[in-house]
């Protein structure tokens, strides 16, 4: 399943909640149109990796995400050798009955690991609002039109 995941000095959890709360302010500038679904992707994924104390990482592999010289998305493999990321979104219309669903690269089970170490998270978290910005940053994330 393609995935992002994003840490705020180390901490998952912190940054699962600085992205959904990145991604609630930068959505007014979707919701009047001025960003298409993929413009408020990328500006989302970028505003997180220029984020001080942040490290963003991409697949199943954990690469980091970074910004190239002319500010393009880039994951770098423990081969050293970087790709660029192209981010593409669509956004869910109600009125025109368009649904868009990611479907995983592999058979998702309920076992998964990352499943469990997101309801320990939520289990653990300070405050019912914590728990629930992490859990919207990481269905955000993980979800990854």
């Amino acid at each position: 399943m393609s995935t992002f995941k994003v840490r705020l000095n180390g901490s998952e959890f912190e940054g699962g909640k600085l992205a959904a709360k990145e991604y609630n302010r930068l959505y007014p500038d979707f919701s009047t149109g001025a960003l298409s679904p993929s413009e408020l992707f990328e500006k989302w994924i970028k505003t997180l990796v220029k984020t001080a104390n942040v490290v963003v990482t991409y697949g199943i592999n954990d690469w980091p995400v970074s910004l190239d010289g002319q500010d393009r998305l880039i994951a770098t493999p423990t081969t050293g050798r970087t790709f660029r990321l192209k981010l593409r979104s669509d956004d869910d219309n109600f009125g025109l009955r368009k649904v868009v669903m990611i479907t995983p690269s592999q058979k998702p089970e309920l076992n998964e690991q990352y499943l469990s170490d997101i309801v320990t998270r939520i289990k653990n978290a300070a405050q019912e609002t914590d728990a629930m910005a992490y859990l919207l940053g990481t269905i955000l994330l993980r979800r990854c039109r």
